[in-house]
């Protein structure tokens, strides 16, 4: 059996080889389902607000873990997003609310200190580049 540890540094592994892609990617489900007009929504129970932090968190780890140099600027534009986002929510049947924006808010502050943290214990993996062999 593998172990935890293990476990992380593989995931790890693999955020490190598609950093990019991932955060785009949730970047783009996080504005699909913030616009998506609340009406036409399935309704799921417990706390927005939840949501909302486990999203941003999510969205802001990938590149946190990757790029810590440039941490500040990840940080300001989801900030950005999350915020630009609660001022477009009106227009598509959905309410503005500053308590999303701050659990937005919130996830990106931990997302990024929980890269930090897994940067400590499990250094960054570098993907394998291949080179081209002149034969």
């Amino acid at each position: 059996m593998r172990s935890v540890s293990h476990i992380i540094h593989t995931l790890l592994a693999w955020i490190a080889r598609y950093w990019l892609a991932f955060t785009l990617l949730l970047m783009a489900i996080i504005c699909l389902l913030t616009l998506w007009p609340a009406d036409k929504m399935v309704q799921v129970g417990g706390s927005d607000k939840v949501y909302h932090l486990v999203a941003y968190l999510s969205v802001t780890f990938p590149a946190a873990y990757m790029r810590p140099p440039t941490w500040k600027w990840v940080a300001v534009l989801l900030v950005a997003m999350g915020g630009a986002i609660e001022l477009i929510q009106p227009f598509v049947m959905r309410s503005r609310e500053f308590g999303d924006f701050s659990a937005n808010a919130a996830g990106v502050m931990l997302g990024i200190a929980i890269a930090m943290l897994c940067r400590y214990w499990w250094p960054v993996s570098q993907p394998m580049i291949h080179k081209k062999t002149d034969a």
